[in-house]
């Protein structure tokens, strides 16, 4: 990262959408990257760009269908801070994009059965208020065909999208990693080879053919709150 620092650091005009937990974004790790809807005025109850959403100010909560995108199990924040923490300011880590705005998404369900409504709805959310790069740290073993079709729709209008590609150690590639126009990313440890969690055993970063790039993915620290 710090060779790719000397060339660019990121760049305000881009939004990444996070699909995911949740985020806790009022961190001084993302002071000022957090992405603000300029067509809602905050706090008055109403739908001001008339999109279906009241109060839809820095993203939305489409687990609970409200504003609330706070991060109940820190999932998304640690997704959030490796992404975009801010740099140089004497706490935390460095994300790697300085610049960038964050626009936090949460679709996890947790404690609740899979439903590819709130992905697909969040993806759908994400291409229409302009996100140019959505980012899926999920995975499932079989394809949900509401979630291709918001992933084509994104496609089509030039949005990147990010997947992981599972951490079961097993060649084989979770969706929507798996699906035609999605980054597949794997984990690689500090050696530069294939992933192997040390915290659970038998776990590791999924491989195979359709995988298009792997990463640093073990001993990363970011935020945990």
């Amino acid at each position: 990262m710090p060779s790719a620092w000397n060339i660019t650091q990121g760049d305000t005009s881009i939004i990444v959408a996070i699909l995911d937990t949740g985020c806790k974004w009022k961190s001084p790790e993302f002071f000022g990257r957090i992405w603000t809807n300029p067509k809602e005025i905050a706090g008055n109850g109403l739908d001001d760009d008339n999109n279906g959403l009241i109060d839809d100010i820095h993203g939305w909560n489409f687990t609970d269908n409200n504003a609330d995108i706070d991060d109940p199990v820190s999932h998304g924040t640690f997704v959030a801070c490796i992404i975009g923490a801010n740099a140089n300011n004497g706490i935390g880590t460095a994300g790697v994009d300085w610049r960038c705005k964050l626009m936090i998404i949460r679709a996890d369900l947790i404690g609740k059965s899979f439903d590819s409504s709130s992905q697909s709805k969040g993806i759908r959310y994400a291409v229409d208020m302009g996100a140019k790069v959505v980012n899926m740290s999920f995975g499932l073993s079989r394809e949900l065909s509401e979630v291709n079709s918001a992933i084509n729709y994104g496609l089509a209008k030039g949005v990147v999208f990010l997947s992981s590609s599972g951490n079961e150690d097993k060649e084989f590639i979770n969706y929507p990693a798996s699906f035609s126009g999605v980054i597949a990313v794997g984990s690689t440890d500090p050696d530069d080879r294939l992933s192997h969690y040390s915290r659970l055993k038998g776990t590791g970063s999924n491989y195979g053919n359709r995988l298009d790039v792997v990463a640093p993915g073990n001993w990363i620290v970011g935020l945990d709150i």
